[in-house]
């Protein structure tokens, strides 16, 4: 070589590929240190990254193979020293799911387990050697031909004789039930799937669910094989008698008799027949499982109906075929072959009906059948709780409060103090479930308890304090929404004038009679005129309608012109039907009267005067006694109202100390109200003389008549005589 090239003398990166000069000691591009030059092609090894000899046919550095020839018995050694069957192999490597192998899935999986890194030319070469069928594609038996021979009908026989391992194992059971029985027995939660693998053997019946019965064997056999592996010990305490022993024995070995026993019998009844009469006990065993007393079944019914997830109002009403509220015995065969898949005869089911049937009318209605599941007590519910129904909005909420308050009589105040349980006069979250779910038919939710108190709280505490609460309820009975003093000019408020006056006395008593009758004497006038005509149409022009007591059907005029019927002529009563009587038609006619009958403004003036009569009626009958109950009540609720904020604003500025004091003083004054309430009550009476207030006017007389029920008291006024209605509340004391 010359010295010029030697100075341009280039190399190639190992790891990057760049070209560099040959004597660098570290590649420029990607930082990497040389040790040295090699004439020799080199390549990267896919799972160490190590640089090779292109040829080479495995890495030094991670022994990764990399030819095909050698990668079948690679894999075996592998799957030997890993103990992996040919199955879990397959799986790992077809990452798809689709039970084929292809030249992908095969090159990643080999690398991922760090045994071969193949060129795309060595795998397809290894797929062709292990692919039988040439559709280049590997599924489970083509590998295991090439690598382990007929360990798979092996593997296949193992993994089905586990499925059906799995499958006796998976008897149906009553979580409840197996639980009590657990703790009854002292058995740890943790032992939960061992014994319930354990407790296959002590399917007694041989179907597919484990009773109470079966359980308790179990766990008696569970414990009784529990303490016989336990260690011996030196404690005087934990020593077993040889009676123990023996007793212990028995048990596991009953409980393997009643399995036993069980096997021979599905398979072969002489046989079966042969060990009741050799062993009485166990003739008595297999009595019993096969002869259950009507409990034990209807006891498996209820486990079924546990395990199922009915209720009993289901229970029941898939058993009420013709929907008559009673279950028959035909009706209770038909429901036990629904729920266990077993047709019982005639006699057992009459007599697990005859558990039922309490009043022994040989039928089952619902009370009976919900008394006799809930003695079970399995946590079987008689119908599905409330909570899965829609909730209900905080103003039906307020709705079924407000009728409580109404029913016991009670005040917004009182109320209040009935919901603050710890009488910080803020009622939270917690006091409001506790109190209204007691209170309320329906309870109380935690879903409807945040909504109502996100409805009231509008200073946005969480709590409820006496201001909101009013407001709340003032808002929800009157639909007014609350407005400062400074807006209230500008919203229309109730009532209206025009209310005021309809609900007035003088409305009561002069007004509304006037209009009802006007409407009934327009619409009796509209009536007489069109079926009683009054007006005479003698000499108007009309057609002819000769009278059905006249033989003729032509009429000769005084000027001898002859008229036949349906012919224009001036009236003649002698001759016309109905003697030329005219009804009033000032809106339908060609002229003010026409024929007597119905036309079409008279129709339409009656359909007026029919509904402003039902107008007015409903207005005065309806509208303008709930108002004036209305204005009562607002103005109770603004009295109330008044009274709680005067007391909050008292309670803020004095302390604790004088708290105290000012409700000492409040009970005392309540008190002494309704002792003078009381005096009040017996100074008025029937023939006492006092005033009454109606729509602020006052009116004096003598009381003639209460109404406690409606709250109202007629007076005789002192001056006209008239009587006059109003409320109690109303009434006072004329001053002398």
């Amino acid at each position: 070589m010359s010295d010029e090239n030697e100075e341009v003398a280039m190399a190639e990166c190992g790891s990057c590929r760049a070209i560099v000069p040959i004597d660098s000691s570290e590649c420029p591009e990607c930082g990497i240190s040389f040790s040295g030059v090699s004439d020799e092609a080199l390549g990267e090894c896919g799972a160490c990254n190590a640089l090779v000899p292109l040829d080479s046919t495995k890495c030094p550095e991670c022994g990764v193979v990399f030819v095909a020839d050698d990668v079948v018995d690679v894999l075996r050694n592998w799957m030997a020293n890993n103990k992996m069957d040919v199955k879990t192999l397959f799986g790992r490597f077809d990452t798809n799911d689709d039970n084929m192998i292809d030249s992908s899935e095969l090159k990643d999986g080999l690398l991922s387990l760090n045994l071969a890194d193949l060129p795309p030319s060595q795998v397809d070469r290894l797929i062709e050697a292990i692919d039988e069928d040439g559709d280049s594609l590997i599924d489970l038996q083509e590998l295991q031909s090439i690598i382990g021979g007929e360990e798979l009908e092996d593997a296949e026989e193992e993994s089905v004789a586990e499925e059906e391992t799995e499958e006796e194992s998976s008897l149906k059971y009553n979580e409840n039930v197996l639980s009590k029985v657990m703790e009854s027995s002292d058995i740890d939660e943790s032992d939960k799937d061992a014994f319930l693998v354990f407790a296959q053997d002590f399917n007694a019946d041989g179907n597919e669910y484990l009773k109470k019965e079966e359980l308790q064997a179990a766990a008696d056999a569970w414990n009784a094989q529990t303490e016989s592996e336990e260690p011996e010990t030196n404690s005087v305490e934990e020593e077993l008698t040889e009676e123990e022993v023996e007793d212990e024995e028995s048990v596991i070995e009953d409980a393997e008799e009643e399995s036993d026993e069980l096997d021979d019998d599905e398979s072969d009844d002489d046989e079966s027949d042969d060990e009741e009469t050799d062993d009485d006990e166990s003739d008595d065993e297999e009595t019993t499982s096969e002869d259950p007393t009507p409990d034990e079944l209807f006891l498996t019914l209820a486990e079924a109906i546990a395990e199922q997830g009915l209720t009993i109002r289901e229970v029941f009403e898939s058993m009420d075929a013709d929907l008559d509220g009673q279950i028959s015995g035909p009706e209770l065969q038909k429901g036990i072959e629904d729920i266990l898949g077993d047709s019982l005869p005639p006699a057992t089911v009459f007599a697990i009906l005859g558990v039922i049937d309490e009043d022994d009318d040989g039928n089952i209605d619902p009370m009976e059948l919900i008394q006799s599941i809930e003695k079970l007590d399995l946590g079987i519910e008689s119908d599905r709780p409330s909570s899965e129904e829609k909730g209900r909005t905080s103003s039906e909420i307020i709705e079924q409060l407000l009728s409580i308050i109404d029913e016991e009589d009670l005040s917004l105040s009182t109320a209040f103090g009935n919901l603050d349980d710890d009488g910080n006069r803020m009622v939270s979250r917690d006091e409001l479930i506790s109190k209204l779910d007691g209170m309320l038919a329906e309870g109380l939710t935690e879903t409807e308890a945040d909504e109502l108190i996100d409805s009231m709280d509008t200073d946005g505490d969480g709590n409820i304090d006496m201001v909101e609460f009013v407001t709340a309820i003032e808002k929800h009975e009157d639909g007014i929404a609350t407005i400062d003093d400074e807006e209230a000019e500008t919203v229309k408020t109730f009532p209206s004038e025009w209310q005021s006056k309809a609900m007035s006395k003088k409305w009561h008593d002069v007004f509304w009679p006037l209009i009802h009758t006007s409407f009934a004497i327009l619409i009796v006038g509209l009536l007489v005129n069109g079926l009683f005509p009054l007006v005479d149409g003698a000499g108007g022009m009309v057609e002819l309608d000769i009278r059905s007591d006249y033989a003729q059907t032509e009429w000769q005029m005084d000027d001898g012109d002859i008229i036949s019927e349906g012919e224009a002529y001036p009236c003649d009563p002698e001759i016309q039907e109905g003697e030329c009587k005219n009804s009033l038609t000032p809106l339908a006619g060609k002229a003010l009267s026409m024929p007597g009958g119905f036309y079409w403004d008279a129709i339409l003036l009656m359909t007026l005067a029919g509904v402003g009569l039902i107008w007015s009626l409903y207005t005065h009958l309806i509208l303008a006694p709930g108002w004036r109950a209305r204005v009562k009540a607002m103005k109770d609720v603004d009295e109330e109202r008044a009274e709680v904020q005067e007391a909050i604003d008292e309670d803020d500025s004095e302390d604790e100390e004088q708290v105290d004091e000012e409700e000492s003083e409040e009970h005392s004054e309540d008190e002494t109200d309704e002792e003078s309430k009381e005096s009040e009550d017996e100074e008025f009476d029937v023939g006492s003389f006092v005033g009454l207030e109606i729509d602020g006017e006052d009116y004096y007389g003598t009381i003639i008549e209460f109404d406690d029920d409606e709250g109202t008291v007629v007076i005789e006024e002192d001056e006209t005589g008239d009587e006059i209605v109003g409320y109690q509340d109303e009434m006072f004391i004329p001053e002398e």
